[in-house]
C-alpha cells in the first residue's frame, strides 16, 4: 500500500509538467485568414486558390492543425515570420480529418505561425481547427494597410516555381515566393491571388475563361450560391487598392487575335470596375517569348481605356527571355522588383526595397555570374540548362572555386544559358573563367535572338582548357536588326569543364554611333516620350505614354553605355558634365540631353 501511495504522489507531482492542450475552433475571431474562403460552415471553412493563408499569434510551445484535403495539397509553414526560401518547411496534406504537427519545441512565450497554400486551385482544403500546447491564442498582428488583388494564369499562381526543368510536379509549385507575394511584401500590402494554370480571358479557353470565373471562391467549385464571392461584404473586408491582371498567354496559344484579346481584356476590366471603381488596375504581361505576343499591344489597350475615361489604369512588362519554361523563384523576384517599383511610382509610395533573390542582370551584365546564389537546390540562379538533356552540376567548394564558394561543372553535352535584353547595334564583351583536366574543350557562346526567341546570329569560342583557372572572352559583333535579347551559353564540348565568374558588359552601340551626329534637340520634345529637365544636374525624369516604369540606357557621344535601369526618375549625379543620349524602350529615337 505504501508503494502505491508513493507512486500516486509522484504522478501528481509530475502532472503540472505535462503539456496542457487548448483546442481552437476555426471560427475563433483571433484567427487571421487571407484569400478567398468559404465560411458557409464556420467550423469547417474551405479554401483552394494559391496564396490563401491562415495566421495565428499565440503563447505556447507547440502547435498542430487538423485538415481535410481533396487530393494532395501543400502548405508552407512560417514560424515567427522567418520565411527563408533556402530552408522551407512544407507539409503535405491528404486524406480526411488528419492532424498535422505544425511547430514543436518552441520556447515559452509568444509566437506566430502562418500557413500558406502553395499549389494550384485544383485541390480544396478544409480547415478543422488547431491545438496549442501550454498556451492560447493572442490578438493577431494588424493587417497591412495596402491591398492588392491578382488575376492570372500559371505564372502568378506559381506553377513549377521551384522546378527549373518545368516538369509539372505539384509539390514544386510555390505561390509564396512568386511575384504576387514578393510584390505585396515589398509594398507592405495584403494580397489575394486569384490565379490558375491554363486560364485565360477569351472564350477560346472555354471553361477556363477568367471572365466567367473571377467572382468565385473556388475556381473549380461551380456557380452555386455558396461559391460566389461577395466583393462588398466579405469576411476580411478586402477591397483592393490595386488590381493586377496577368492574362493572355493561354489565349495566344489558343489562337486569339489582337482584336479578340483587347475586346476580352476590356470586358474583364469593365466587370472588375463594377466592384472596384477606385482601384488602380495594372495590366501586366511578359515580352520576348513569341511574335505578336499580348505584350505588343497591352500599352495600346491601356491607352484605349484611358481615352474612354478610365484613367486609373497602367501597364507593366516583364522580360521572358530564358525559354518557354515557366518562371522560377529568382525570375519571379525580377518580376516583383519591376512591378513593385511600378506600383510605388503610380501610387506615390516610398521606393520599395528590391528583392535580392532576382537573377536578372543589371546594367547589361549577367546575373549571378559567380553562381553563388542557388534558391532551387542544385542550380545556379539565372543559369538554366540550355536543353532538356543538359545536366550541369553546381559544385560547392571554396578551395576549388575561382571566385566565392561555387562553380559550375559541365560534362559534354551539358551546358547552361543566361539571357538578357539587347537591341540592334549593341556590342557586348563576355568573359568567363574556365578550367578542366588538360585536353578538355569548353565553349563560350552567344546568340542574338528575336522576339520569338528565334536565333538571328551567333558566334562562339572553343578553348582547350588547362588544369588551372584561365579567363576566356569574346566580343560580339553588333546585334543585328530585330534583336530582342542576347543569350550567353557556357558548354562542355569535350570532357568536363568548370566555369566561374561570368561577366558581360555592353561596350558600345553602333546604332548610337550612327545617330549621335544627327539627333536634334527637338527629339526631347517628342510627344509620347520625353525627358525633363534638359539640361539636368542630378535627376532626369522620363515621361512615357503610359504609367509603366520605363527601361532606359544612357550613352555618351562615343556610343559607350554609361548607365541603364528601370524607372521614371534617373539619378545622373555620377555622370560627368557633357552631352549624352538616352534610349527608352518603346521610343523610336534616342533623346539628347545635357548633364550640367
Amino acid at each position: 500500500m505504501k508503494k502505491i501511495q508513493i507512486l500516486i504522489c509522484l504522478l501528481l507531482g509530475f502532472m503540472p509538467l505535462l503539456a496542457q492542450t487548448t483546442n481552437i475552433s476555426p471560427d475563433n475571431p483571433l484567427i487571421q485568414y487571407a484569400g478567398r474562403m468559404d465560411f458557409s460552415k464556420p467550423g469547417a471553412p474551405t479554401f483552394s486558390i494559391p496564396s490563401s493563408s491562415i495566421l495565428v499569434k499565440f503563447n505556447g510551445t507547440a502547435l498542430s492543425a487538423r485538415f481535410t484535403s481533396s487530393g494532395t495539397s501543400y502548405l508552407y509553414v512560417i514560424v515567427d515570420g522567418q520565411a527563408d526560401p533556402f530552408n522551407r518547411q512544407i507539409i503535405e496534406l491528404s486524406g480526411r480529418n488528419v492532424n498535422y504537427s505544425i511547430a514543436e519545441n518552441l520556447s515559452a512565450g509568444e509566437h506566430t505561425v502562418q500557413l500558406v497554400k502553395l499549389n494550384e486551385y485544383d485541390t480544396q482544403i478544409t480547415f478543422l481547427g488547431l491545438e496549442i500546447a501550454d498556451g492560447n491564442l493572442l490578438e493577431p498582428p494588424a493587417r497591412a494597410p495596402l491591398k492588392i488583388e491578382f488575376y492570372g494564369d500559371s505564372n502568378p499562381s506559381g506553377w513549377s516555381a521551384w522546378d527549373v526543368r518545368d516538369e509539372g510536379h505539384a509539390n514544386l509549385s510555390g505561390s509564396y515566393f512568386t511575384y504576387p507575394g514578393l510584390t505585396a511584401r515589398m509594398l507592405n500590402a495584403e494580397y489575394s491571388n486569384f490565379s490558375a494554370g491554363g486560364h485565360g480571358v477569351t472564350d477560346l479557353t472555354r471553361k477556363l475563361d477568367m471572365k466567367d470565373l473571377y467572382n468565385r471562391i473556388h475556381i473549380a467549385g461551380g456557380a452555386k450560391a455558396s461559391n460566389i464571392w461577395d466583393f462588398q461584404n466579405n469576411y476580411w473586408q478586402f477591397t483592393p487598392d490595386v488590381v493586377v491582371i496577368n492574362l493572355g498567354a493561354n489565349d495566344y496559344y489558343a489562337g486569339a487575335s489582337k482584336e479578340l484579346m483587347m475586346s476580352s481584356w476590356n470586358q474583364f476590366v469593365s466587370a472588375l470596375r463594377t466592384h472596384y471603381p477606385d482601384a488602380h488596375i495594372v495590366m501586366a504581361n511578359s515580352y520576348g517569348w513569341a511574335f505578336n505576343e499580348p505584350a505588343d499591344y497591352v500599352d495600346e489597350f491601356v491607352q484605349s481605356r484611358m481615352a474612354g475615361g478610365d484613367t486609373n489604369i497602367s501597364f507593366v512588362k516583364f522580360p521572358w527571355l530564358w525559354s518557354d519554361y515557366h518562371a522560377v523563384i529568382n525570375e519571379h523576384a525580377g518580376f516583383a522588383n519591376i512591378l513593385a517599383t511600378h506600383i510605388a511610382d503610380v501610387l506615390d509610395l516610398p521606393p520599395p526595397t528590391l528583392s535580392t533573390l532576382s537573377s536578372f542582370g543589371q546594367n547589361s551584365d549577367v546575373g549571378n555570374g559567380s553562381f553563388e546564389s542557388s534558391v532551387v537546390t542544385g542550380y545556379a540562379d539565372g543559369w538554366r540548362p540550355f536543353a532538356s538533356w543538359s545536366y550541369p552540376e553546381l559544385i560547392t567548394d571554396a578551395a576549388g572555386a575561382y571566385d566565392g564558394e561555387r562553380y559550375l561543372s559541365c560534362t559534354n553535352p551539358s551546358g547552361v544559358m543566361h539571357a538578357n535584353d539587347a537591341q540592334p547595334g549593341d556590342v557586348f564583351e563576355i568573359k568567363v573563367w574556365m578550367k578542366a583536366t588538360a585536353g578538355s574543350v569548353g565553349r563560350l557562346k552567344y546568340e542574338f535572338r528575336g522576339q520569338g526567341q528565334n536565333i538571328i546570329s551567333l558566334d562562339q569560342v572553343d578553348v582547350t582548357a588547362a588544369g588551372s583557372w584561365e579567363q576566356i572572352s569574346i566580343t560580339t559583333h553588333p546585334a543585328p536588326a530585330d534583336t530582342w535579347q542576347i543569350n550567353v551559353i557556357l558548354e562542355g564540348v569535350d570532357g568536363t569543364i568548370y566555369f566561374d565568374k561570368a561577366e558581360m558588359q555592353k561596350v558600345a552601340n553602333t546604332t548610337m554611333l550612327k545617330v549621335s551626329t544627327s539627333v536634334s534637340n527637338s527629339l526631347s520634345k517628342e510627344e509620347t516620350y520625353s525627358i525633363y529637365p534638359n539640361p539636368a544636374t542630378s535627376v532626369l525624369t522620363i515621361k512615357t505614354p503610359g504609367t509603366m516604369a520605363p527601361q532606359y540606357s544612357i550613352y555618351n557621344t562615343n556610343g559607350l553605355i554609361c548607365q541603364s535601369g528601370f524607372g521614371n526618375k534617373v539619378n545622373i549625379e555620377k555622370l560627368a558634365k557633357g552631352l549624352y543620349f538616352i534610349t527608352i524602350k518603346g521610343a523610336s529615337h534616342p533623346i539628347k540631353f545635357v548633364k550640367q
